[in-house]
């Protein structure tokens, strides 16, 4: 894990984060876990724009949600400092993906004792997928409508759990969203199964879940591992592929570099599309437009 640390942020980065996180770590358990008194607003720290989205269909007025990566930001090199674990030192609860996306998510549980109860993992209990370089799961779950249910019923459970007094509130606001998750996901299946090709190669791996659901092949990843370049030998290979199979989507990314997704485009005809696994404000902020967005742009490919 340090490793990685000074190999994202650098060495002056590293050693920042390094000699403060104690003091931020102190702040944020001193609030962190406390029973949230009947009456008030719910803060939540959400890790990525998705599961702020789910926070704030669960709980409605009753809480205020801060995201921690910002919209449009890559997740996996983005620069996290103290100063972002201290404006996350008020939440009543931290809601994370897990499967290794928040770098941080140990040093939390290690600085509070291994206590759990103001944190909560929307993963918990998913089925992973390696990731294409071998290490510790693929995260991206969350584009998986039907473990996005799960997440939403786990952030349900959790508000439940810490504000009681609201229970009635979160259980019907889960409901009502949970129907909207199934409509969309009924949505996607109807899509999907008009196209007439289901391949793609990928940037990132994302889309490994969905694929999954919807009867969709990757059958390669382009990056390595996250913010390296690709190798010509990569490319070269991949390129190959994509002729002898006959592949027409490459999915890009707007949070990642698209230039060697471009060449691959280039030499080979296949056409590119840019999906956005987050959500920013050029896309939506909210998961179901999103995801509605992004499987019409796949829509105009492989039907």
């Amino acid at each position: 894990m340090y490793s990685t640390t000074f190999s994202r942020y650098g060495i002056r980065s590293a050693i920042r984060f390094f000699i403060l996180i104690p003091a931020v770590f102190f702040t944020i358990l001193s609030g962190c876990g406390k029973t949230p008194t009947s009456g008030n607003t719910i803060r939540i720290s959400a890790s990525i724009v998705p599961l702020a989205d789910f926070c704030r269909k669960v709980g409605g007025s009753a809480v205020e949600v801060d995201c921690v990566v910002p919209p449009g930001v890559n997740p996996h090199v983005f620069d996290f400092t103290p100063e972002k674990l201290i404006a996350a030192s008020k939440a009543d609860l931290l809601v994370m993906n897990g499967a290794g996306l928040e770098f941080w998510a140990d040093k939390v549980r290690d600085a509070s004792g291994g206590r759990d109860d103001c944190i909560v993992t929307t993963s918990a209990g998913v089925k992973l997928e390696k990731s294409h370089h071998g290490e510790l799961g693929n995260p991206h779950v969350w584009l998986d409508p039907v473990s996005a249910r799960r997440a939403v019923e786990i952030i349900r459970d959790a508000l439940v759990r810490i504000d009681p007094a609201r229970a009635k509130s979160y259980t019907e606001n889960a409901r009502v969203y949970l129907d909207s998750l199934s409509a969309l996901d009924a949505w996607i299946q109807a899509k999907t199964q008009s196209w007439s090709t289901k391949s793609f190669i990928s940037f990132h791996s994302s889309w490994v879940y969905f694929a999954n659901r919807y009867g969709l092949v990757q059958e390669a990843v382009l990056e390595d591992q996250p913010g390296q370049e690709i190798s010509p030998a990569t490319l070269a290979s991949i390129t190959d592929l994509v002729r002898a199979k006959h592949i027409r989507l490459l999915i890009a990314e707007p949070q990642f570099s698209q230039k060697s997704i471009q060449l691959l485009g280039t030499e080979t005809g296949a056409k590119i599309v840019v999906l956005d696994a987050l959500g920013s404000p050029a896309t939506s902020l909210e998961y179901i437009p999103l995801m509605r967005h992004n499987v019409e742009l796949l829509d105009a490919v492989l039907r």
